[in-house]
């Protein structure tokens, strides 16, 4: 889900869902690493929208839903 599109219409698809997630952490740990530059349909740079903006649009999308779980937490993970 490197397109920012495609991460709001499947968080949004997931909104019609349950009204709480069963667990107190979100785990954000998806990434890329491309060595040529490359651009995602939205015409931002892939490894930076994948490793750093999809994170914080998928928690920021979830919000809701998470602090209706309260207590949660989120983790981003990340790697060299």
């Amino acid at each position: 889900m490197t397109s920012l599109r495609s991460r709001r219409s499947a968080t949004r698809q997931g909104a019609s869902g349950p009204t709480t997630i069963n667990s107190t952490s979100w785990l954000n740990a998806a990434g890329v690493f491309v060595k040529e530059k490359k651009l995602t349909a939205d015409g931002i740079e892939l490894t930076f929208a994948t490793n750093y903006l999809a994170y914080f649009l998928l928690t920021h999308e979830l919000l809701p839903l998470l602090e209706s779980s309260a207590p949660a937490r989120v983790v981003n993970l990340a790697s060299k």
